[in-house]
């Protein structure tokens, strides 16, 4: 059961463990394959929130992101931190158990061979579809000017053997971890920026 207890003030999952959380089962993979709870997600991993809040920055209505959210908690990817009483209802902030996620590629199939009705799939689907919807909104109202100087896109294969490629990749995912514990946590005007990062082996 999620930890109801009160708090003095609510603050995200995050602030007690900088590592990253790992989807390992298929339950979590499942609750993962809505692109919509992907973006639900992000706000809880910013810090904890109501769904009430996450729907207004989503421009949603929050009846529409009650299950998705009692989703993303059976899954054990939010938990619940602080409940409120405010005008004889209670409020409830949730915030994700960690800032940053990592998909475990055994989550990924069950008996070894990747089904094409594997939730993997889905999953992967929604992630790109939330960066393609991200990315022609950009497009569309940003001076394409302005995003080349601030946006990289490339895709690049990289050679090397396997001691190499691991530690590449340990490189890597340090990085990424020292720039998200540098960022400054109070600053006058936020900016935000997206990273979608996929590293897997090609098939010979």
């Amino acid at each position: 059961m999620p930890d109801t207890s009160r708090s003095t003030q609510p603050t995200s999952a995050t602030d007690e463990d900088p590592q990253p959380f790992v989807v390992g089962t298929i339950e979590q993979v499942k609750a993962l394959t809505h692109p919509l709870r992907q973006r639900i997600l992000e706000r809880f991993a910013v810090e904890a929130r109501t769904t009430k809040q996450v729907a207004d920055e989503l421009g949603e209505k929050p009846t529409r992101l009650y299950h998705h959210v009692s989703a993303l908690e059976r899954a054990g990817l939010i938990r619940l931190v602080e409940t409120r009483q405010k005008r004889g209802t209670t409020e409830k902030y949730y915030a994700a158990v960690a800032q940053r996620f990592e998909i475990d590629p055994r989550a990924f199939s069950q008996s070894g061979k990747l089904s094409v009705r594997h939730p993997s799939i889905a999953l992967l689907d929604s992630l790109f579809e939330n960066t393609r919807v991200e990315l022609a909104d950009l497009i569309e109202h940003v001076d394409i000017d302005a995003l080349a100087e601030q946006a990289i896109f490339m895709r690049v294969e990289i050679r090397g053997d396997r001691k190499w490629i691991d530690t590449a990749r340990q490189k890597l995912d340090a990085f990424i971890q020292q720039l998200q514990e540098e960022a400054p946590d109070e600053v006058e005007e936020t900016e935000a920026q997206r990273l979608l990062l996929g590293w897997y082996p090609l098939r010979r």
